[in-house]
């Protein structure tokens, strides 16, 4: 039973840390040696929904004015659904 629960608690934390695009790790990490990122339309909405997992406040501040910058009626569902893409909410 032990080994059971170990399992599965090595599962849950695999999968949180899960996303869509494994690109933006090494972005993160960057971010925690240089404190400097690169945010792009293509990696915004995954660096967003990652930093919000491991709790990177700052990282997840700039990705929310990126597309605060970037969002306009044209884009906005497309924004949308890479977010719930990526947080798997929708």
């Amino acid at each position: 039973a032990s080994q059971r629960s170990n399992l599965r608690a090595r599962s849950a934390r695999l999968s949180f840390f899960h996303t869509q695009q494994p690109q933006v790790w090494p972005l993160l990490v960057d971010y925690f040696y240089k404190d400097a990122i690169t945010i792009s339309q293509d990696n915004v909405c995954a660096l967003l929904a990652l930093s919000r997992q491991l709790l990177v406040a700052p990282v997840c501040q700039y990705c929310s004015e990126f597309v605060a910058q970037q969002l306009t009626t044209g884009n906005c569902i497309a924004y949308l659904r890479q977010v719930c893409a990526g947080i798997q909410l929708c």
